[in-house]
C-alpha cells in the first residue's frame, strides 16, 4: 500500500504556472530571433539579386555598344525617354544607329521591368574627347546606384 506523502510534498513534482510562463516566453523570443533573422536573410538576398542583375544589364549594354562600334550612338540620360526602335533588328539587318535604338530600348525595357530590377533607371554618358563611356544605373530601395566606366 502506498504512503501517503504530506500535503508539502505533493507539490514538488509537478511545474508551477509561473514557471510555465516564463519557459513560454523564452520560447516566444527564440521563435521571434529566428524569424527576424529569417526576413533579414530574405531581404540580403533580394537586394543580392537586384545588385547581380544590375551588374549584368551594365556589362550587357556595355558588350552591345562595343559589338556595334557606335559608342556615340547610345547616349542616353536618366529623364530621357526610351528610343522608340524603327526597325524590328532580331528580324532583319540594321545599320549602326537603328541597332543602337534597338539596343537602347531593349536595355531600358529591362531596367524599367518593376519584377526584374526595382525602380530601375539607367544612364549612359559617352566622352567624346576621353573616349569613356559611363553607364550608370539607379535601383533599388533604398535607392542604389552603380557604374562601370569602360574605354570604347
Amino acid at each position: 500500500m502506498p504512503a501517503l506523502l504530506p500535503s508539502s510534498q505533493l507539490y514538488r513534482f509537478g511545474f508551477t504556472i509561473v514557471e510555465v510562463l516564463v519557459a513560454l516566453g523564452i520560447l516566444a523570443l527564440g521563435v521571434m530571433g529566428t524569424t527576424t533573422l529569417q526576413q533579414q536573410a530574405m531581404q540580403q538576398s533580394l537586394a543580392a539579386l537586384s545588385d547581380m542583375r544590375a551588374r549584368f544589364l551594365l556589362q550587357d549594354i556595355v558588350e552591345r555598344m562595343r559589338a556595334n562600334h557606335g559608342g556615340a550612338l547610345y547616349t542616353i540620360t536618366f529623364d530621357a525617354p526610351s528610343p522608340s526602335p524603327t526597325t524590328d533588328c532580331q528580324r532583319q539587318v540594321c545599320d549602326s544607329a537603328d541597332l543602337a535604338r534597338w539596343d537602347l530600348a531593349e536595355w531600358r525595357r529591362m531596367i524599367e521591368d518593376v519584377a526584374y530590377l526595382p525602380r530601375g533607371e539607367g544612364q549612359i554618358v559617352v566622352g567624346a574627347a576621353t573616349g569613356l563611356c559611363t553607364v550608370t544605373i539607379r535601383f533599388g530601395m533604398p535607392a542604389r546606384e552603380l557604374s562601370l566606366e569602360v574605354a570604347l
